[in-house]
């Protein structure tokens, strides 16, 4: 059930009272928001994460471990956040009971670079300890608050697929803006390095027009540079070259239709073909290796 809702796990109790799991978990767009308890003294190893984890006691306490980094202690107001690629050792109190985030990596850095207004090349590391008395903290805990009466209610507002998006957004920009990184500076005082004109002028026609047959060339002529120039732009900006830039923006756009999208009024192909991919198997390839489904699984869930 743990695999299910969050990552592999193995459970080792350690008190001397029954275990009594309580896995109360809601799928919002792509993240999971669970209130999980043990009912026992409880040890829990996960296996390394691949997604962005967040664990909020609502009562008791909770020691963790991020792979081999010091312990981190948790009681209500406090907060844990996991990074991807690390295991977990968590114990529980035995009157522990935590909501339990897990927002997989690509919704995070989407939403990071949305904000940020530029693609990001390092990788986006929190501080692992969170204070939920700051005020913006408070903001995004409270926001939780609508999540957790989903969860203890039954599904109401979240079980409509726009207002689910929308929660989702609200519990990642929430912790993007309230938990330190290593790209809060930027957040807080605007100080990353805006787009160039000719590249700031490249983004706007590969986002307004992905459909379009573009060549690296054929935008250079658009924005009048010469080629190298485009791509020295776009390496020092964005930190990419503007095909693989373009691609980034189908894929979103790809990801925004087949979300949208019925499977019995459209397909893949279509809305591939609809912007611009000439090849579908490099496409759902590439679309695998981004968000972690092919797109006719996110086509199918409706």
């Amino acid at each position: 059930m743990i695999a299910d809702a969050y990552l592999p796990s193995c459970v080792d109790p350690l008190g001397t009272g029954p275990l009594a799991l309580r896995l109360d978990a809601l799928r919002l767009d792509s993240a999971t928001v669970g209130l999980v308890s043990f009912g026992t003294q409880t040890r829990l190893l996960t296996a390394e994460a691949t997604d962005y984890h967040v664990n909020l006691p609502v009562r008791g306490g909770v020691v963790s471990r991020m792979g081999r980094g010091a312990e981190t202690s948790a009681v209500p107001g406090r907060a844990t956040v996991f990074m991807p690629g690390y295991p977990a050792d968590i114990v529980w109190g035995a009157d522990s009971l935590q909501l339990c985030l897990k927002i997989p990596a690509q919704t995070v850095v989407e939403e990071l670079e949305q904000l940020l207004g530029r693609s990001v090349s390092k990788p986006l590391v929190f501080e692992s300890e969170m204070d939920l008395s700051t005020p913006t903290a408070r903001g995004w805990r409270a926001s939780l608050e609508v999540v957790r009466t989903e969860l203890t209610e039954g599904p109401g507002l979240a079980s409509q697929r726009r207002v689910a998006r929308q929660l989702e957004r609200l519990v990642v920009d929430g912790l993007l803006l309230g938990q330190p990184h290593n790209y809060s500076e930027a957040l807080d005082r605007g100080t990353w390095r805006p787009s160039s004109g000719p590249v700031a002028r490249a983004r706007q026609l590969l986002e307004e027009q992905p459909e379009e047959a573009w060549s690296t060339s054929s935008l250079a002529v658009r924005v009048h540079v010469s080629v190298r120039s485009l791509q020295e732009g776009f390496a020092r900006d964005l930190g990419l070259p503007p095909m693989k830039y373009l691609q980034q923006v189908r894929l979103r756009r790809a990801r925004d239709l087949l979300r949208e999208a019925s499977s019995a009024q459209t397909t893949v192909a279509r809305v591939a073909s609809g912007l611009g991919v000439s090849h579908l198997g490099r496409f759902a390839a590439a679309y695998r290796l981004v968000f972690g489904e092919s797109p006719s699984e996110t086509l199918r869930r409706e």
